[in-house]
């Protein structure tokens, strides 16, 4: 299955911060229980993004329950030597599972328990210190602050990547890979706002692939 530069970016910043959320201690009174992990600082919301670069289109993020329930959509055209390629996929996680899916091939991958065993802090802002601790232990640096979309991000470089971040979402992405410079910009927020169901669904004709 084909995905593209810029859904495995935003699926790549997806896996760190959950890989960060593992190294929070466990409540003795509820292991297993992923249900009290909050990832953002915000229930629910829809953030629509500009894509630039190397690829260029759109992509939308639908969240609930805390980021615990998240579905991306990203619409972009490629080029690679002078060829053009339409790219339109879907990252979801839902349940303890992740998905990400090609809706043009009809293709997709399934990763089950992705969150830890144990039990996550519901303290956002508690797990959003440890998950900067986490990001300087990767050799992240936190190189200042700058408003997105009226929103104050803290700017963090981790290698050649810069990941601008409020409430635990990441609202812009630079990157400079082989070919360009890729870039992930937020356009337009909506918070707390309900989320059809739908947008948490995989279509029916898609052939899923489990990772073990």
């Amino acid at each position: 299955m084909k995905i593209n530069t810029t859904i495995i970016s935003t699926i790549l910043f997806a896996i760190l911060l959950i890989s960060c959320n593992k190294i929070i201690k466990k409540n003795k009174n509820n292991d297993n229980n992923f249900e009290s992990l909050k990832r953002y600082g915000i229930k629910s919301g829809i953030i629509k993004y500009r894509i630039s670069g190397i690829n260029k289109g759109l992509q939308t993020l639908y969240f609930d329950k805390w980021g615990l329930t998240e579905a991306i959509y990203e619409n972009s055209e490629s080029k690679t030597l002078g060829m053009r390629r339409r790219n339109n996929t879907l990252s979801l996680i839902k349940n303890n599972i992740q998905y990400i899916i090609n809706l043009k091939d009809k293709t997709g991958n399934k990763n089950p328990n992705i969150f830890s065993d144990e039990k996550i802090d519901i303290d956002f802002y508690k797990l959003m210190t440890r998950i900067e601790k986490n990001y300087q232990n990767k050799g992240g640096k936190l190189i200042g602050t700058e408003k997105i979309m009226n929103k104050i991000c803290r700017i963090w470089l981790i290698g050649k990547k810069k990941y601008w971040i409020w409430k635990g979402i990441n609202l812009k992405y630079v990157s400079n890979v082989p070919g360009g410079r890729q870039t992930i910009e937020a356009i337009h927020i909506r918070k707390n706002t309900k989320i059809e169901k739908s947008k948490f669904i995989i279509p029916e004709d898609i052939a899923i692939t489990t990772f073990k």
